[in-house]
């Protein structure tokens, strides 16, 4: 007769899920269990040791988020993912979870309460105060809120980037241009919060990005609007669209500037859209000298996609984004 195997008790199994199957020691011997009870744990496989303190459930593997959920874990009593580490666990563009090995695209930062003093550990500990109004849980994972990771992460990355996430934010619904501002300039001396009123006083948090700033400017109320910042994906390779029109499979691409020099790659990246049925206008600023005639030449191609009946783009997100 096969023997049953034993399962973790109920207040750990709960502990756990709320946790993306991870524990910490001390947890569990608030809990009341003893380290030799845990010891056992370990030996028939119920849980496993996941860094310095840690446990997970057994044969759950180490996900990104246990990952980031241990290092805080270790970081000891109200620590929080923060600046750009939470920036990543919000999914906010241009902060990755992981980068093209897999692994752990930035360790930056864990924050704690000011007077903690965390040590020993292999990732950077930020002492900041953390109010309940910043506070925010990601997967299971204590972590900060958007507004709060973004002045965050203004103390250590260039600004383009954090504008970049924090238009990003904008179109998703999670945060707008005020909130921001009023977070950093209610965090006085705390980490990030100059960086941040920084940002904002050169008034690039309230400035549309170039592309939309001169697309949208062509277009007029009332006119269909192409989405802004789509992913997809053609033999394992992944493009992003600067605007598309899903329902017609149309690329709209803004060549500034800086596409002088990068024709190759454009050309074999507009044949790659066309295998997938994606035609690609590319807006310069030459066309764009005639806001009318640029309009009418945009809706008309829009107009003779759709006409053709084609499935519409489903846009999808590359694995090193979600």
């Amino acid at each position: 007769m096969l023997r049953r195997m034993p399962a973790l008790p109920e207040p750990v199994r709960r502990a756990t899920s709320a946790r993306n199957s991870t524990i910490a020691l001390r947890e569990l011997c608030a809990l009341g269990f003893s380290r030799t009870t845990v010891q056992h744990w370990v030996r028939i496989g119920l849980l496993e040791r996941d860094g310095r303190g840690e446990l997970r459930v057994g044969g759950t593997g180490r996900s990104v988020a246990q990952h980031v959920g241990s290092m805080v874990s270790r970081a000891g009593r109200g620590a929080r993912a923060a600046g750009g580490l939470a920036c990543a666990l919000h999914r906010l563009e241009g902060f990755p979870l992981v980068d093209g090995d897999g692994e752990l695209w930035t360790t930056d930062h864990v924050a704690v309460p000011p007077g903690r003093r965390v040590r020993g550990v292999g990732f950077r500990v930020v002492r900041t105060p953390l109010p309940d109004v910043d506070h925010d849980e990601v997967e299971g994972v204590p972590s900060v809120s958007v507004a709060r990771a973004l002045v965050g992460a203004a103390a250590t990355y260039h600004p383009g980037r954090v504008r970049v996430a924090l238009e990003h934010a904008k179109r998703r619904g999670l945060l707008g241009s005020a909130e921001f501002e009023q977070r950093a300039d209610a965090l006085g001396r705390a980490h990030g919060a100059p960086q941040a009123r920084a940002l904002s006083a050169s008034g690039a948090t309230r400035m549309e990005s170039e592309k939309e700033r001169d697309l949208f400017a062509v277009l007029r109320a009332g006119d269909p609007k192409p989405v802004p910042q789509v992913w997809v994906c053609w033999h394992g390779r992944w493009f992003r669209l600067d605007f598309a029109y899903l329902e017609a499979r149309l690329d709209i691409e803004y060549d500034g500037d800086h596409h002088d020099g990068r024709r190759e790659a454009d050309a074999d990246r507009d044949l790659a859209l066309a295998e997938l049925q994606i035609a690609t206008i590319r807006i310069t600023k030459a066309l764009l000298r005639d806001p009318a005639e640029a309009r009418r030449r945009v809706l008309a191609v829009r107009t003779t996609r759709l006409a053709l009946g084609l499935d519409p783009i489903v846009p999808d997100v590359p694995p090193w984004v979600r």
